[in-house]
């Protein structure tokens, strides 16, 4: 099971490479596919990733279609757009949605 972990719920050999729990970018590829609908993120396209942890604490990127990541029950758990890593470089019209 992935999900969001506290800190103080991870095992001991877990270590947490980034600061943030939840990042947007566009696609250096099309190689990356959405968690939610299974399909493949184009190049260029917004995407949006949540880092969830195992329950032993190794993160992952679960990359997301912009749709998609809103349907992803840890995104209730965010308190904002300013827990989104890199939200203020992307380009106007993707900060309006």
């Amino acid at each position: 099971m992935l999900k969001r972990f506290k800190s103080n719920e991870l095992g001991e050999s877990a270590s947490r490479r980034v600061s943030y729990d939840c990042t947007a970018d566009y696609a250096k590829s099309s190689r990356a596919k959405c968690r939610q609908c299974k399909k493949g993120i184009e190049q260029n396209e917004l995407r949006l990733a949540l880092m969830l942890q195992d329950d032993e604490g190794y993160k992952n990127t679960a990359w997301h279609h912009y749709d998609c990541f809103w349907k992803h029950p840890e995104t209730k758990k965010l308190g904002g757009i300013h827990e989104i890593h890199n939200f203020t470089k992307l380009k106007a019209v993707d900060q309006a949605k």
